[in-house]
């Protein structure tokens, strides 16, 4: 995992860099560097540490199966943080999919 990740940065900084991407970051506010921070420790780093976790224990189907859940989190974590609407047939969806993955889990 330390590789996929090590070798990803690797070229994202070579890119960056024979780009000249260097230079926006400096235009950055205080804000906007700990977003990028968090992009990249929490969203990223965590992201992968959690699939590859789940790959141990689980095949590769099934815990593919689990992307299709990332929507429906998503519906649920921003109802209450940003205020986003909930609708019925919104969270219809949601329990479908949670009622498909489920299926897929137990074969």
């Amino acid at each position: 995992m330390l590789l996929v990740i090590g070798f990803g940065w690797l070229l994202s900084i070579v890119w960056l860099a024979a780009d000249g991407g260097w230079t926006g970051y400096a235009q950055l506010g205080r804000e906007a560097l700990w977003a990028l921070l968090f992009l990249g420790v929490a969203s990223s780093g965590l992201a992968y540490i959690f699939w590859y976790s789940g790959l141990q224990k689980i095949d590769a189907v099934q815990a593919g199966a689990f992307l299709y859940i990332e929507p429906f989190v998503t519906m649920l974590i921003a109802w209450p943080l940003l205020g986003e609407r909930m609708t019925i047939s919104a969270l219809m969806r949601g329990f479908a999919i949670l009622a498909g993955v489920t299926l897929i889990n137990r074969a």
